[in-house]
């Protein structure tokens, strides 16, 4: 690939969220993505570190567990942030075509937005929720974004055409007298407290039916390994 010139953020600054990996299965994409992006929101407007893990477990119940269906949208992503958020300095908002609006919400607020990659846009991601921060054109004009993967890049490149969902933070115009530094901090800090959702259904299936599998396999082994396995090693 030809060099890009980048606009946006520097890719610097999402270097400590390399070890933010979504390393379980069904994955929580959306959940490290709305937790980076808090994090990363909150640092910047008070220069307060969040807790890794108090925000992980936060997202997971707003974002992957309060629905019924499996899979998480555009939707889910953004009414966890709000929730999380409840409308005080920020309005989490969503829309389609990324490749158009991303640029611009980038350029007008200077603030990194959570993309969608689809497999049958020919996504090497798959349906997979990532953090783009900058932006590129190349000698065809065609769009790449430069994002965060939660699979342990930082500074991944993919191209805009395999986005189809954006989700952003919108800072809200105060009407009011404005809370302090160490207000919007405790809050931030308390809202897992506040939390109390059903989980949801169907991943709870699925990892209860993908634990019993294991535990059957496990049951059915000799000496540590399948029978395949020792046949394998026999023929």
């Amino acid at each position: 690939m030809e060099k890009l010139i980048w606009t946006g953020l520097d890719e610097k600054a999402f270097k400590p969220y390399k070890s933010w990996i979504n390393k379980g299965s069904p994955g929580i994409c959306g959940t490290y993505c709305a937790a980076v992006l808090t994090h990363f929101t909150v640092l910047r407007d008070t220069n307060h570190w969040m807790a890794k893990q108090d925000l992980i477990n936060a997202f997971k119940k707003v974002v992957d567990d309060y629905h019924l269906h499996n899979g998480t949208f555009y939707w889910n992503v953004e009414t966890g942030l709000n929730s999380v958020f409840n409308f005080e300095n920020y309005r989490a908002k969503s829309g389609l075509l990324p490749d158009i609006e991303v640029p611009k919400l980038i350029d007008q607020y200077q603030a990194p937005v959570i993309v969608g990659t689809l497999k049958y846009l020919g996504s090497a991601y798959k349906n997979h929720w990532l953090i783009a921060y900058a932006y590129a054109y190349d000698e065809q004009n065609d769009l790449y974004f430069k994002v965060y993967d939660n699979h342990g890049k930082y500074n991944a490149v993919i191209p805009a055409k395999q986005t189809n969902a954006y989700v952003y933070l919108e800072p809200i115009q105060a009407t009011t007298i404005e809370p302090s530094t160490d207000e919007i901090i405790n809050e931030m800090d308390d809202f897992t407290k506040d939390i109390a959702i059903e989980t949801n259904q169907a991943r709870q299936i699925f990892l209860k039916r993908q634990a019993r599998e294991a535990e059957e396999r496990k049951k059915k082994q000799i000496f540590g390994k399948e029978w395949d396995e020792w046949k394998d090693m026999i023929i």
